[in-house]
Formats: structure tokens, sequence, C-alpha cells
């Protein structure tokens, strides 16, 4: 988020700082593990929808300013019973938007996409034209020099270790000595905020696990012929969103998944545990290995990266008076509206309208502090 934001200030001609405390991009964040799922038919609600049209607009923005690919519009492919409640909210969003979309079924399904296990009788496979996956490296890469290049001043390593508004200005402290500024956006990542703000709703750290996969059949694992996926099939009842996957950058090899919840855990951002467990390994390799049959399902490598969700799952935009707009805990589903965001924030720098922001997310009442 701070990234696109500072990517959009700087387009407005604003002066800007910026403060990370890692480097930028970095592997502490929910941006981190080489792709990201960009989907516009959402099961998770049709209001997120006329946003992630704006959003998607926003990453080819970037992508033609950056000159390098960010978004792959290769389509997303979700599988799994159309009656199901997340097919059904799905297609709703489908139907209302007039999204460009395609449904298999039966033998079109295995011979569009061999690399699945065949669908079941009452499954079928939604693909949204307007999907793909996202390069977060890149795009926070290319956000941040695109930023650089229009004159702001971006610090790395650098701690923030008090934020404190007064009144129509904003002081900002770190090891190096405190700064004044008119506005301050504050983006938190799974971190809480600094000494000097606190946040409207609780943040729930969980551990996310990436897995990457060699394929034993290639050619049944290209983005021709193995769209980014999710799918929710009988028998994945106990992962919370089934299993999700897609090609690697490199197209050689494939990065996939399925979420057990006990494995999770509410974990401690500065001491995040990093090892995956083996058990998980195992039983993550079992259904792979059933569902992408043509995957070598001990992978390759694994790591765990996290990401901050409130329990509504919506995330916190938060206002300390007129000068600082703090963002955050956006859920495992906000790095493919970050530009968005980060247009919405910068336009809040200049008018001090957080309206907008909480309107695209359908997010609680004004806090202030």
């Amino acid at each position: 988020m701070g990234s696109m934001t500072a990517w959009q200030l700087a387009k407005h001609g604003i002066p800007i700082t910026g403060y990370e405390r890692f480097s930028s991009p970095h592997d502490r964040s929910s941006h981190a593990g080489q792709g990201r799922f960009f989907r516009v038919a959402y099961h998770e609600g049709v209001e997120y929808i006329p946003a992630l049209i704006r959003a998607r607009k926003l990453w080819l923005e970037l992508q033609e300013e950056a000159g390098q690919q960010i978004l792959r519009e290769c389509g997303f492919l979700t599988i799994g019973d159309l009656t199901s409640p997340w097919l059904t909210e799905l297609m709703k969003g489908v139907a209302e938007h007039g999204l460009r979309h395609q449904i298999l079924e039966g033998t079109d399904f295995t011979a569009r996409f061999p690399g699945h296990k065949p669908l079941a009788d009452n499954e079928s496979g939604v693909i949204d034209e307007l999907g793909g996956i996202t390069y977060p490296e890149h795009a926070v890469r290319s956000a941040l020099s695109l930023a650089r290049d229009r004159g702001a001043t971006l610090h790395t390593y650098t701690d923030v270790v008090a934020i404190e508004p007064h009144g129509t200005t904003v002081d900002i402290t770190t090891a190096d000595g405190t700064q004044t500024f008119d506005r301050v956006i504050v983006t938190t990542g799974a971190f809480g905020p600094p000494p000097g703000l606190t946040l409207s709703r609780p943040i729930r750290v969980d551990r996310l696990f990436h897995s990457w996969f060699h394929t034993n059949k290639p050619a049944d694992y290209t983005f021709e012929t193995f769209l980014p996926f999710m799918r929710q099939s009988a028998g994945l009842e106990d992962y919370e969103v089934g299993i999700a996957g897609g090609p690697s950058p490199d197209g050689e090899i494939v990065r996939a998944g399925a979420t057990v919840p006990y494995y999770r855990g509410d974990v401690d951002p500065d001491a995040l545990d990093r090892t995956v467990p083996l058990d998980y390994v195992r039983r993550m390799s079992e259904v792979l290995g059933e569902y992408l049959p043509g995957i070598d399902p001990n992978p390759t490598r694994s790591a765990v990266y996290m990401d901050g969700y409130t329990d509504d799952l919506r995330p916190v935009i938060d206002t300390v008076g007129e000068t600082t707009l703090v963002l955050s805990g956006f859920s495992g589903h906000g790095f493919k509206f970050s530009p968005l965001v980060g247009a919405l924030a910068a336009s809040w720098a200049i008018s001090g309208d957080a309206g907008p922001l909480r309107s695209a997310f359908v997010t609680s009442p004004d806090h202030h502090e």
C-alpha cells in the first residue's frame, strides 16, 4: 500500500518523504512470494467488483509506466459446484456487472486444463477473463522507482518510533530525529502502528504458507494450459478456501497451496516462526498430488509469510484529526486493490476526504482520536 501511495502522490507532484522499516520490497509482507492472484469475478462479495475494475485499470497504468510486466492478463479459473455459496456469489457478480467469462464442464474442461483432476458431475470451471496474476515484487519496485524519479525521498531500513499528530501538523520520529509534516499516511502491513497511534479494531496476524512444485508434465502447466486457480471440491472441506495455485513467472514450476486453519495461528509479527511444519507439507502434498496429478507432489521449496486480518475481513481505514490516515488489516485480499488504495489515499492527502476509501471496501464509519 505504501509503495502505491508514493507512486500516486508523486504523480500529483506532491513532495513526499517515505519511511520503510525493512527494504522494499521485502519478505515480511503479505506481498512477498512472486505472485498474487488478481480476480474481478469475486466470490467475497459483489460490492467489491467496481473497486476491482478500477484497480485493474491502475495495474495496467503502472505496468505501462514501468515498462515491465506486472499484471499478466491470462484469466483466472474458479472450480466448484455452481450451486455452492462461493460460486453463487461469484456468478451473481458476473451477471450484475456483465463480466467476460467462460464456463467449462466435463470433457471440455479436461481438454482445456489437462493438469487438473477431472471435474465431478456437479462441478464447473469458471474463467474470469479479466483476471490474472500480479508480480508483487516487480510492482513494489516499479512504483517506488517511479516515485523517486518524480522527486520522492524514500528511506529504507528506517524504523519509525513515534507518530504524533499536533492539530494541523504531524511529527514523525526515527533514530535520525524528528520531522514535521502536513499529512501522514501510515501503512502498517501485518505490523501494528508506531507509538502514538492506535487502531480502531484489532488485527490478527496469521502465517501464510507458499510452496513451489516441479511438474512431471510441463506442457500441462503453462499459462496456456494452467491458469491461476482456486478449487473448492467435495473432500476439501478441511481447507478454508480449498486449494489454489498457478504457474510461476518463469513458467517452469507451479506455486500452489492449501490453507489448513489450525496451522495458521495468531503470531507476533516481530517473532515470526518461519518453519513450515512437516505435517502440513505432508497433508498439502497429498491433496495437491490428487487434484494436480501432473506435478511432483513433494515441494521443491516452501516458505512462510504473514498477513493481518480483521474479524470481519474488511480493512481498518482510520483518520486521526485532519492530518493522519492509517491503513491496515486488509485480510488476505488487499494486494489486488493496492494501486486503487494508493490513488484514494493520495486523494485523501489532497482533499482530506477518506469517504471514497471506505466506500471501496464498505468499511465502518469514520474513526477519530
